[in-house]
């Protein structure tokens, strides 16, 4: 857990990049990193202002996870974008101007041959940790 927590600088320090960090666990099916995600959702919740799980079995979970983060959003969930692309773009745009640190979390993203997850992700460098 201290090695993921260590992967991602504190809000503060991102004030010159505002590129949020990626993490990446990496491992054959079974082994347990949805629940290592998970505990570490767990033990740090106190640092997050918000904590999004989506699960990426397909492109459509994904969309699927967007459009639940837009409900959270109840003032933008009622102006609300209509398609797909929109709500994606909002999600985007709002977690980038939060002030507040957030992790945003895809899990089960099993067959990168399927779709490709980099157009749900915020701009952002590579992966900064490979596990």
């Amino acid at each position: 857990m201290e090695q993921i927590d260590n992967a991602f600088p504190r809000i503060a320090d991102l004030a010159t990049t505002r590129k949020p960090p990626v993490f990446v666990l990496q491992a054959m099916g079974g082994q347990g990193k949805s629940q290592i995600a998970l505990e570490y959702c767990r033990r740090s919740c106190s640092r997050f202002q918000a904590i999004f799980w989506i699960d990426a079995t397909s492109e459509a979970s994904v969309q699927g996870g967007f459009e639940r983060i837009v409900k959270k959003f109840d003032a933008l969930a009622a102006a609300g974008p209509h398609n797909t692309d929109e709500k994606i773009d909002l999600v985007q745009k709002k977690l980038a101007n939060l002030e507040e640190e957030w992790l945003l979390v895809f899990d089960n993203y099993d067959d990168p041959s399927s779709y490709k997850l980099r157009p749900y992700l915020l701009a952002s460098e590579q992966p900064s940790s490979n596990t």
